[in-house]
């Protein structure tokens, strides 16, 4: 997954919005550009980090029979203890503001520029 530029960002939140929906994950709209940047910065792409944040978040993969609403209090705590073995980002990506996620990614919001034309 990246999220450099205009398709890479339209690809990825639409992996991780099908991600989301293959297993029954609620409560964040992953196609949001907030939503899947938070959770890019905390996988830097890497889809194990990203299975690996959303269970420890829900059990979704020891409990598939339920949906699992996915929140952004339990990543950030999930986000803690991950980067005790691997710091991927100097902010909590789950707590920081839109704003210092993109500066330290060096990324922008496409989809806010493809609005514009519309």
């Amino acid at each position: 997954m990246q999220f450099n530029t205009e398709k890479q960002q339209v690809i990825t939140r639409k992996f991780m919005s099908a991600f989301f929906q293959a297993h029954n994950l609620t409560g964040l709209d992953m196609e949001s550009y907030e939503a899947a940047l938070r959770m890019y910065a905390a996988s830097n792409g890497d889809l194990r980090i990203f299975v690996h944040l959303l269970d420890d978040a829900t059990g979704f993969l020891t409990d598939q029979a339920h949906s699992k609403p996915v929140s952004l209090k339990a990543l950030s705590r999930s986000y803690r203890f991950l980067v005790r073995k691997v710091r991927r980002t100097k902010i909590n990506p789950f707590t920081a503001d839109i704003e210092s996620i993109e500066d330290e990614l060096k990324v922008k919001n496409y989809s806010d520029k493809t609005s514009e034309r519309a």
